[in-house]
């Protein structure tokens, strides 16, 4: 009998552990969770002869229930409890989905403590909560409530702020970051690096003739959205002995977002000139010959090698600041490197001898426009038309770079995980399930989850106690009599 009953809790840990791969496969590869049934379904008509293919159950709710109650609750604990004893950031965003409902996410930057003794900084998804309305003071109350129902001491153990510089979140009076120093006076809060330098490279780019960025826009909009249109461009290609590339996509109406784009434009300039003066003459369609023209405007040209040289090195930067490893050494290293770089292009090389790092009053310090360096293609491509192009002078846009958070890259990328699990297939998703389900479990499985959905020998057997039925009965199915109970002192958080 004692055999027995042992063999049977053997064989019902080895379905558990499958049963939790499994869910941890659906988490990690957004797989909607009505798809467990029908999969269950398959697998156990894998081997009629095997136990634990047969003993496994495993639906919809059972898998809402498994990553709700055993995966999220496990690193939810262990994130609350860290919080209570070490300081923290708080990096927050608010966003609206495809359903109009109001989310805010927060991320918390801390420092954890290895096995080996040594401190990792490390981005840890907190909260994403749904919320009545976007204004300021609803979101700082969202934010203290869920603080104060963990019993986080926030106002000694917050020390640093982060998010976009939306007014709702930075505004100097009426925002979420005026009443968070009301409550933690000692608060270090740094507006997002990455918003600031796409704003700047924005604000430079005005600068620059208004059809640029359209005209990118345009190209892709007139191949794209027709299949006859991508076939005749591809043909074209193929006819030069060219490998057939498709136009990309401008993302969002950020310039650092048109990095690749440009860069594509450029690698099959000729081609477009070409495709588009067979649409003109063909088709006799307006929208070809506007693109057509600009194309054989030799300012465009000018404008893309420009703006091949300048966007590479604003997104080399910009990339730093989204690492979620402690960077610091690096941003001011590279900040100075790339603010020096733009200093040599429009200042006079006395200026910079004499500066001493300070750089005050640089504006009376400007090459004339003829002697601005922008990219050795635009000199090369000057030398080959006729004319002189001028360019804008570049300002500065960098300063006080060093900070706590590096920017809000972290909480971000929520929306971006938000979008991909809420589509309009699987738009049933509520917020608290979303958020319990993706980011609980997707945190405590880290990079390698479906080969190893455990992260450590301690997590392993607090998540088969757990899911044994010594918290969660339901989980699986089988009589409390087979059921051997876990070593009390295995588990523990």
């Amino acid at each position: 009998m004692f055999n027995s009953t042992i063999d049977n809790h053997a064989v019902l840990d080895q379905v558990v552990e499958a049963e939790l791969k499994i869910v941890a496969w659906a988490v990690e590869n957004n797989i909607s969770f009505s798809a467990v049934d029908k999969l269950m379904a398959v697998i156990n008509q894998l081997d009629p002869g095997s136990v634990i293919l047969q003993k496994m159950k495993l639906g919809r709710t059972k898998t809402t229930a498994v990553v709700e109650g055993v995966f999220a609750e496990t690193q939810h604990a262990e994130l609350v409890a860290t919080m209570k004893r070490r300081n923290f950031s708080l990096l927050i965003d608010e966003s609206t989905d495809l359903t109009n409902k109001k989310t805010l996410a927060m991320v918390v930057r801390i420092c954890l403590e290895t096995l080996s003794g040594s401190l990792q900084v490390r981005d840890m998804i907190y909260k994403v909560l749904e919320i009545s309305a976007a204004d300021h003071k609803t979101i700082f109350d969202a934010i203290v409530a869920e603080f104060e129902k963990d019993g986080i001491d926030y106002r000694k153990l917050l020390k640093g702020f982060g998010s976009d510089g939306a007014a709702v979140m930075m505004g100097s009076k009426h925002s979420v970051m005026a009443l968070l120093k009301k409550e933690c006076p000692d608060i270090v809060v740094i507006k997002c690096s990455c918003h600031s330098l796409a704003l700047c490279a924005s604000h430079a780019c005005e600068k620059l003739p208004n059809y640029a960025e359209q005209l990118l826009r345009d190209i892709y909009s007139y191949i794209s959205n027709s299949p006859k249109r991508a076939s005749e461009f591809s043909m074209i290609q193929e006819i030069l002995e060219l490998k057939p590339l498709k136009m990309l996509h401008p993302a969002a109406t950020r310039w650092l977002s048109l990095e690749s784009v440009v860069k594509r434009v450029l690698e099959r300039f000729e081609e477009l000139e070409l495709f588009f003066s067979f649409q003109s003459n063909n088709d006799q369609n307006a929208t070809a010959k506007r693109i057509l023209n600009h194309l054989q405007d030799p300012m465009t040209k000018l404008i893309l090698f420009f703006l091949s040289y300048i966007l590479p090195l604003i997104n080399n930067l910009n990339r730093l600041f989204q690492s979620e490893s402690p960077e610091y050494t690096s941003i001011h290293q590279e900040t100075m490197s790339f603010f020096m770089t733009l200093i040599r292009n429009v200042c006079h090389a006395n200026y910079i001898t004499q500066a001493n790092d300070f750089f005050d009053n640089f504006e009376n310090h400007l090459k004339p426009d003829q002697e601005v360096y922008v990219g050795i293609a635009v000199e090369e491509a000057i030398k080959s038309v006729n004319g002189r192009a001028g360019f804008p002078l570049i300002k500065s846009f960098l300063s006080n770079i060093f900070m706590l958070p590096h920017s809000s890259a972290a909480v971000e990328r929520i929306f971006s995980q938000f979008n991909a699990n809420k589509t309009k297939v699987r738009n049933r998703i509520n917020i608290f399930t979303f958020f319990r389900l993706i980011f609980h479990c997707k945190y405590l499985f880290n990079e390698d989850a479906v080969s190893n959905p455990f992260v450590n020998a301690r997590r392993t057997a607090t998540i088969l106690a757990i899911s044994s039925g010594h918290k969660f009965p339901f989980l699986i199915r089988h009589q409390q009599s087979a059921i051997v109970e876990p070593n009390p002192g295995e588990g523990n958080l």
